[in-house]
């Protein structure tokens, strides 16, 4: 898609994204407007960080800022969209399975051992068949999803205040784009490449966060200096990084026709590609 020129202010928004449905049918949206307001206590650390006066030391801007980029990765719609393709893969391996006599035996086993007492295959049975009807449902993905989100957060956030700090400069003829995915993590390989999408925990594992055009929070890699130039080569290593594991939109001050290259290499399907967005 042709990169459109739109401030991420006037961005479009998805009117009850993080609405959940209630028992009673009724539609909640009480969780969009306290993770909005969680957002907001962080905006004020997120602006400093962009700028030479954040202190990489302080305790509560590194709480703050870790939370703000666990968040963001949770409430990721490249996760919400994951979540849902799991939810679909284990509907379907647990319909299966309720056919499935010698599973339901061995799990009827292990049940009677743990509560110390015989569980029948038909109790068994049943509620491996209601847990698939309500896997149907497609409000129960979205509470899923929902109700989820805060309860990830914070985990996530002590795995990226434990590693090494170190703020990424960009080179004067170069920017940092950012996404609407933007905590990204890889480990570098022997050759310099980056290998995408491992997990927080994973040994050598870097995650990154662009803070500002000309600023990225690099967390893993590091630890002897609060600061460092990056080079060209690796400045567009991150980019790629940050456009690959994009769901959307990427978002860039000035507008780019490498960014616009690489955004364009990857599209998400015949109609709908990734989109370059400048201010």
């Amino acid at each position: 898609m042709p990169p459109a020129k739109r401030p991420t202010i006037v961005q479009g928004a998805q009117k009850a994204y993080f609405g959940i449905v209630r028992p009673n049918s009724k539609p909640d949206e009480s969780r969009e407007k306290e993770l909005a307001d969680l957002e907001g206590l962080c905006i004020d650390t997120l602006a400093l960080a962009g700028t030479q006066f954040f202190d990489l030391k302080s305790a509560s801007r590194r709480n703050t800022l870790a939370f703000y980029a666990a968040l963001l990765f949770c409430r990721a719609t490249k996760r919400r969209n994951y979540v849902c393709q799991m939810w679909t893969k284990f509907h379907s391996d647990l319909s299966e399975v309720l056919n499935d006599n010698e599973f339901i035996d061995k799990l009827a086993q292990h049940c009677s051992i743990l509560i110390h007492k015989p569980v029948p295959r038909e109790r068994i049975r049943e509620r491996l068949r209601k847990s698939v009807a309500r896997m149907r449902d497609v409000s129960a993905v979205r509470n899923d999803f929902v109700e989820n989100v805060l309860a990830l957060v914070e985990p996530i956030k002590r795995q990226l205040l434990q590693k090494p700090w170190t703020i990424w400069r960009a080179p004067r003829n170069l920017e940092f784009v950012t996404s609407d995915n933007p905590l990204v993590t890889f480990v570098r390989l022997n050759d310099g490449a980056l290998h995408l999408g491992y997990g927080f925990r994973t040994k050598d594992v870097i995650a990154v966060f662009p803070l500002a055009p000309s600023t990225c929070l690099a967390m893993g890699e590091g630890g002897g200096s609060e600061s460092v130039t990056l080079n060209e080569v690796d400045t567009m290593r991150i980019n790629e990084a940050i456009i690959r594991m994009c769901d959307r939109y990427v978002y860039s001050k000035t507008f780019s026709g490498e960014i616009q290259s690489l955004v364009n290499e990857r599209p998400l399907s015949r109609s709908t590609g990734r989109q370059l967005l400048c201010r």
